[in-house]
């Protein structure tokens, strides 16, 4: 017994990197714990910036899905009956901003509440512009078979919606276009 536990300490005197004593407790020293540190938050940053953009991808579709149902309601607007002028779309006027969203459902009834909304505003974000900002959606309604806005209900023969949609970073993704089926 005697011979082997001197062969141990031979062992480890000759050479410092091999331990044989039973006494060090294991455990992780502060390099190892750092590293483990590092590569949890590089995991949480990548994460992160995938939900970010998976976000904006369904704030786009919201977007989308609204502008369609808003055309659809205009499109029956167009071909109603009871249109006062008909085989006219709705004056810019008469649907979007200041007016309210109950005033906007007299003209085009059946409309959703929030579909004249951005997926990050509320109340009536649709304006009568081609260059709508992040929160706001555009509307305008031309003259007949022109690029001239309508003025008066009776020669509205054709209108666009705009809407701007955001990159996966947050900027704005392009300004999109919805054009009448008669233009």
């Amino acid at each position: 017994m005697r011979n082997i536990q001197n062969i141990k300490r031979q062992i480890s005197e000759r050479n410092p990197l091999v331990s044989v004593s039973k006494d060090k407790r294991a455990g992780f020293t502060i390099v190892e714990l750092l590293i483990v540190i590092v590569v949890i938050g590089i995991l949480a940053a990548i994460v992160l910036n995938t939900f970010s953009g998976v976000q904006a991808r369904a704030r786009n579709t919201h977007r989308q899905t609204d502008m369609k149902s808003l055309a659809n309601l205009i499109e029956l607007f167009y071909a109603s009956p009871t249109n006062a002028n008909p085989s006219n779309y709705p004056l810019a006027s008469t649907i979007v901003s200041p007016q309210t969203v109950a005033q906007v459902q007299t003209v085009l009834p059946g409309m959703d509440p929030n579909a004249l909304a951005t997926p990050i505003g509320t109340g009536n974000n649709l304006n009568a512009t081609a260059t709508p900002t992040s929160g706001q959606h555009g509307y305008l309604a031309y003259q007949a078979g022109t690029t001239t806005v309508c003025t008066t209900a009776s020669t509205c023969g054709t209108y666009a919606l705009y809407w701007t949609e955001e990159a996966a970073n947050g900027a704005g993704g392009g300004t999109f276009t919805k054009a009448g089926l008669n233009k």
